[in-house]
């Protein structure tokens, strides 16, 4: 819209009833377009950082909810594990501890 105004020749507009010539009424809309244009640009920047932050604390947050996960899976894998074999190595505990106690009990 800018490259085809500043092509154009001044024209007759509503504000040229109100004593503005024709070419202060294009330059007005050429400022005002090229005010526009630098505003969206900025918008756009701005727009792209917070987009940039945003994708980088979402990607923390699944990396964190999956690092969670697959702590919370090898905890229940490990527990249905050692669930059958639990009463069996804590009698071997026992009993080991037994033995010591013996063994240092015959020590002369």
């Amino acid at each position: 819209e800018l490259e085809k105004l500043e092509a154009s020749e001044p024209g007759k507009s509503f504000a040229t009833l109100f004593g503005k010539t024709p070419s202060q009424v294009k330059e007005e809309k050429i400022a005002k377009l090229k005010n526009d244009i630098s505003t969206l640009s900025t918008n756009g920047e701005v727009a792209g950082d917070e987009l940039e932050i945003a994708s980088a604390s979402i990607r923390s947050d699944i990396e964190k909810v999956e690092n969670q996960q697959k702590k919370r899976i090898s905890e229940a894998c490990s527990a249905m594990l050692l669930s059958p074999i639990l009463p069996i190595l804590t009698s071997l505990l026992t009993c080991g501890r037994k033995c010591c106690n013996f063994i240092d009990s015959m020590e002369v």
